[in-house]
């Protein structure tokens, strides 16, 4: 059952992409699931009601509830944007660590034996050690993206030279990436309370 609840999930997904209609998947999607055991209120209004009589923008809405209700995500394969987010948020943060000579080549990688995962490689295929990978979710948001992948590289950089990097342009201490308002930004210590060093990709123009 388990395999059929994903094989219609992903049909739900890719039509609900498409802008088609999903009636009968999602249908056939909400009787297995309330076999399986699951109460969502889309789960009872998608088995109760005739498809006939819910309206185009409604059945999309029931059907992307019913995919919330079970977690479903559909990894790089069906939402490739994410993947692209990713690769954009690799070129921006490489940018901030270009004097530390580790990040030559920094690329995104998809490997098969880490799951759905993301990792991150360097040009000559070395893949960075210290982190477990990026998830397809993180290229559902650009400033998480630039948060996580900043982090990751900068865990690289410490543990293969045992050097904090980047600094901060004035106090020279390290700085953290951390979502903020809306944007990523490099924070220092420095100071009484901590300042913003700049923006995570930007760092450079900053100082």
């Amino acid at each position: 059952m388990l395999r059929a609840v994903e094989r219609l999930s992903a049909r739900v997904y890719r039509n609900l992409r498409a802008g088609a209609r999903v009636d009968g998947e999602a249908v056939e999607l909400a009787c297995l699931l309330l076999d399986w055991g699951h109460s969502a209120d889309a789960v009872r209004e998608l088995v109760a009601r005739r498809p006939s009589d819910i309206p185009g923008p409604e059945m999309a809405e029931l059907a992307a509830e019913l995919l919330r209700a079970i977690g479903f995500d559909p990894g790089f394969a069906l939402a490739p944007e994410r993947l692209a987010v990713l690769e954009q948020a690799v070129r921006m943060v490489a940018a901030d660590f270009a004097g530390s000579a580790v990040v030559d080549g920094l690329h995104v990688v998809r490997a098969q034996d880490v799951g759905p995962r993301a990792l991150l490689a360097l040009g000559d295929g070395t893949l960075l050690s210290s982190g477990n990978g990026l998830a397809p979710s993180a290229g559902d948001d650009p400033v998480r993206a630039l948060v996580e992948i900043a982090m990751e590289v900068q865990d690289e950089v410490a543990a293969r030279f045992w050097l904090v990097w980047p600094v901060c342009p004035r106090h020279g201490l390290g700085v953290r990436p951390v979502a903020e308002a809306g944007t990523a930004r490099w924070r220092c210590a420095g100071g009484p309370c901590g300042h913003f060093a700049g923006p995570v990709g930007g760092l450079a123009t900053a100082g």
